[in-house]
């Protein structure tokens, strides 16, 4: 007899932070208990260059009874702010065979493109293929300072952080099966995580990451008025436009077909304006995929932010 896995998902966010725990057996994964704590205005604010945590004692104060409550895990998988790092597509003739001499590379190629020293930072990378002969990867990067923030109280209580993600390439991963299946045949897609006051876009060609952008945003409308683009969505739309126009300008990049959002506002009054400028399909995606994750009976749908700490789970990685 095969006994589920239960393990725990956390989601930092700038209004608070979310404990999940997801229980897994043999591929199948499903959002049980949850839990967020409020975090006061100004205690989180991502930034990957400065110190996040402004308010240690709040931020504290907030993570506290998310481990005290319940079974303690041993270790948590960690969905960081996207603003909190740095992203880039990087392009090689040849990729070293040792990873250590790998990210060396990665770390003097990022220097150059963001103009200061990482000689402090911590490094991840994913593997995108090969593009015109050459070796494309995905590298993140994060200043150990600012990591350091989010892991030490959980190491204080001996309990494992894992994995350097950022919350919006979880939720990409969470949905990735199904926005391929739904993209057929082409699998040229664009994916737009917008959280709290920061977004991500992420386009697809053939099914693998080709482009990737990050931004905050000003602060604005919460959400649209009904049957209305708010300013904060009007501000996307031109965002998506402006990425969509960079992408294609090598001439070189296929027609993106779908237009996928995640998102914990409501974007639907968008959804006009895609059709008619960006001459793409929206699609909203439900907060909880079915092939990737079930909801525990009695656990309520439509949850944006324990079905984001859930990604850090099943997005991050751990489907042992």
């Amino acid at each position: 007899m095969i006994l589920p896995r239960t393990s725990t998902g956390i989601l930092f966010a700038r209004n608070g932070i979310t404990r999940a725990e997801v229980k897994q057996r043999r591929g199948a994964a499903t959002l049980g208990s949850y839990r967020t704590e409020p975090l006061p205005p100004g205690a989180l604010v991502p930034s990957p260059i400065e110190r996040n945590i402004h308010d240690p004692d709040a931020f504290k104060r907030a993570l506290s009874p998310l481990l005290e409550n319940g079974a303690a895990p041993s270790r948590v998988f960690l969905g960081l702010p996207d603003g909190s790092v740095r992203l880039s597509i990087l392009d090689f003739q040849k990729l070293p065979a040792r990873r250590a001499d790998t990210e060396q590379l990665i770390r003097w190629q990022m220097e150059k493109i963001l103009l200061y020293p990482l000689k402090d930072a911590r490094l991840d990378f994913q593997t995108l293929g090969e593009r015109n002969g050459k070796q494309r990867l995905l590298a993140i990067a994060m200043r150990s300072e600012i990591l350091a923030q989010y892991e030490a109280p959980f190491r204080e209580r001996r309990i494992e952080p894992v994995g350097l993600g950022i919350v919006s390439f979880h939720l990409f991963n969470l949905y990735l099966p199904s926005m391929i299946t739904a993209s057929l045949p082409e699998q040229n897609f664009l994916f737009l995580s917008v959280i709290e006051e920061s977004f991500a876009i992420l386009i697809c060609r053939h099914g693998v990451i080709d482009f990737v952008r990050v931004k905050e945003l000003p602060p604005g409308q919460s959400s649209p008025a009904e049957g209305a683009v708010s300013g904060q969505a009007e501000r996307i739309l031109e965002e998506l436009g402006v990425s969509l126009s960079f992408y294609h300008e090598s001439g070189d990049t296929p027609e993106t077909t779908h237009l996928y959002v995640s998102s914990d506002l409501s974007l639907a009054a968008m959804d006009p304006a895609i059709r008619e400028r960006l001459r793409m399909t929206p699609v909203h995606l439900s907060p909880v995929p079915d092939a990737s994750l079930r909801m525990a009976e009695g656990i309520r749908p439509n949850l944006f932010s324990p079905v984001a700490a859930a990604a850090a789970v099943i997005g991050g990685g751990d489907e042992r």
